[in-house]
């Protein structure tokens, strides 16, 4: 199943947190976390693949929140999504233990 996926990176308002979480609470509540950097920006992905959820940090304040009824759809949102991340400039950056390393 293949999806036209529009990615709004950058100039976007911010929205509001989802409602009944925050930004530290969801951060402690991921399966696995995805870290893009660029400049002085960057963009955190939370993935819950029990839940079949993902939230989007960044850049800047922006928040969003995506749930799927599918894991297959996750996935497929996601590696979309990285993608256009990727070639927005964007370096994907291994976040382990607490610590950072550049996972080229």
């Amino acid at each position: 199943m293949t999806r036209g996926y529009r990615w709004l990176i950058g100039n976007e308002p911010p929205l509001a947190p989802h409602p009944g979480s925050s930004a530290s609470q969801a951060l402690q509540d991921a399966e696995e976390i995805h870290l893009f950097v660029r400049g002085y920006e960057s963009i955190r992905i939370l993935i819950r693949r029990s839940t079949k959820s993902l939230q989007v940090f960044g850049p800047g304040r922006l928040q969003k929140h995506h749930e799927f009824t599918k894991t297959a759809d996750l996935e497929e949102f996601l590696k979309a999504y990285e993608k256009s991340v990727l070639e927005s400039g964007w370096t994907l950056l291994d976040v382990t233990d607490r610590r950072i390393a550049n996972r080229s």
